[in-house]
């Protein structure tokens, strides 16, 4: 029988549960679900399984603060070992002391984050809801349906980004259809200006105005593509007639890797490594050109960004894009882990000042018409009220 959910007055209360000690999009789009909860209806609380003192924990719980949001660091070392086990228990612990109404996990993919769903289910939290923001197919093996069935059983609702993502997730992992929501994450579009003065920007940065900027955010991870991306640099470098410079902000394992290669290529004096950048949004606005090469992405925050901002843009081609923009209206697609096409698309749009034009007005409205943060909330508190208002037996058929 499921235990009763917090009598009394007042909001709920929500425990998102993070395994994933890197900030990126995902901890950045905690911070804005976090702010914009109804707190009449939701109480949030922010807990993760990583130490306290790596540098990208600290961003994290920097800006969690900023917003007023309980957070929690170093419950580490959650897995099925002996430590794991004891962790696990400690965690469970945590969740029974503050009686929280709902176990949110936030996750990537199908088999991560199953010690924590042992945790929610020890601790008899009425409500669990697990947001897997990855497609799942880079990421399964032949066995892996049946690893996650257990912890499915006991889980209200998976959400995922992307109708793309739901379909590999029953397809491929053979869920259930009626326990996988789509939901596209938001931004709030209108923060964004797609009238900025890109050349002000670069002066503000040193960046000469008058030298066209392709660029990107993200993690220097293999997940983002950035060697097919330095790749491409090479070429358009060798062949666009006037000046051009690549500008790529973020940190992350593959730094090295990548500096190396542009090196190798000969273009390092070409390619601006700016680093991890808290306030990114002086850097977006002095691009003119935006390249995300992903092999896979979820719906990507920096995606909705610079589609907000009017910038036009090069994408691989992922499902997740696909959603997002229409090729050859609100931006360009190509296909994944091709240096040669990215830099054939980058070339057509630095070689066509009125197509830049076109896609960065059309991307700014699509974002203005589609990517709302508050409309992503309102529609996970609306998963809140049905998980809780849902017999345990049901589990796995709210949404």
């Amino acid at each position: 029988m499921r235990p009763a959910t917090r009598s009394g007055p007042g909001p709920r209360r929500v425990a998102f549960l993070h395994d994933n000690p890197e900030f990126g999009g995902i901890e950045t789009l905690q911070v804005e679900i976090s702010k914009r909860l109804d707190g009449a209806r939701y109480e949030p609380s922010v807990v993760v399984t990583a130490p306290a003192a790596l540098q990208s924990s600290r961003r994290f719980e920097e800006r969690l603060r900023a917003v007023g949001v309980s957070c929690l660091f170093g419950i580490e070392g959650l897995g099925f070992g002996r430590k794991g086990v004891e962790t696990g228990l400690r965690l469970a612990r945590l969740l029974r002391e503050q009686r929280y109404d709902i176990a949110h996990i936030v996750t990537r993919t199908p088999e991560a984050s199953r010690s924590l769903t042992s945790a929610a289910v020890l601790a008899r939290v009425p409500a669990i809801v697990r947001t897997e923001h990855v497609s799942p197919a880079p990421h399964i093996d032949r066995w892996t349906r049946f690893k996650v069935r257990p912890f499915d059983w006991v889980t209200d609702v998976i959400l995922v980004d992307s109708m793309g993502d739901r379909q590999q997730q029953i397809e491929l992992v053979g869920r259930r259809p009626q326990q996988i929501v789509s939901s596209y994450c938001g931004i709030d579009p209108y923060s964004f200006d797609p009238e900025h003065s890109v050349a002000a920007a670069k002066q503000a940065l040193g960046f000469d105005p008058d030298v066209l900027i392709v660029g990107t955010v993200g993690r220097l991870h293999e997940q983002k593509g950035h060697q097919y991306l330095i790749a491409a640099a090479a070429r358009v470098i060798a062949s666009f007639e006037g000046p051009v410079r690549f500008l790529i902000i973020g940190d992350g394992p593959e730094e090295q890797s990548l500096r190396a290669q542009a090196h190798g290529l000969g273009i390092a004096n070409d390619i601006c490594f700016a680093g991890f950048q808290p306030e990114p949004l002086q850097y977006m606005q002095a691009m003119d050109i935006v390249a995300m090469p992903s092999l896979w992405e979820g719906f990507s925050i920096s995606m909705q960004e610079f589609m907000a901002l009017g910038k036009p843009m090069v994408a691989s081609d992922h499902h997740s894009f696909r959603e997002a923009m229409v090729d050859g209206e609100h931006g360009l697609i190509v296909p994944v882990a091709d240096g040669a096409a990215l830099a054939h698309a980058i070339l057509r749009i630095l070689d066509d000042s009125e197509l830049r034009g076109r896609l960065g007005r059309a991307a700014a409205e699509r974002a203005r018409g589609h990517f709302s943060i508050q409309r992503h909330v309102d529609e996970l508190m609306d998963i809140y009220d049905r998980s809780l208002q849902c017999p345990t037996s049901s589990r796995g058929r709210v949404g």
